[in-house]
């Protein structure tokens, strides 16, 4: 998403692009932000999860 909101292959207009990323995807919420020193980062927790008799439990 970053690059085509940068429309550019540029890695500084696609840095700049990544801030502007904020949706909900299949595995949550995706932004990216500068928090706690860092730069650029997702606060994304992965959810890890098994099958079980056909379903989805997830791993605690």
């Amino acid at each position: 998403r970053a690059i085509e909101l940068a429309q550019s292959l540029d890695p500084v207009k696609i840095k700049d692009a990544m801030k502007k990323v904020d949706y909900q995807g299949l595995e949550g919420h995706i932004k990216f932000e500068d928090f706690e020193g860092y730069r650029n980062q997702c606060k994304f927790v992965p959810a890890i999860i098994k099958w079980e008799g056909g379903n989805r439990v997830p791993l605690k």
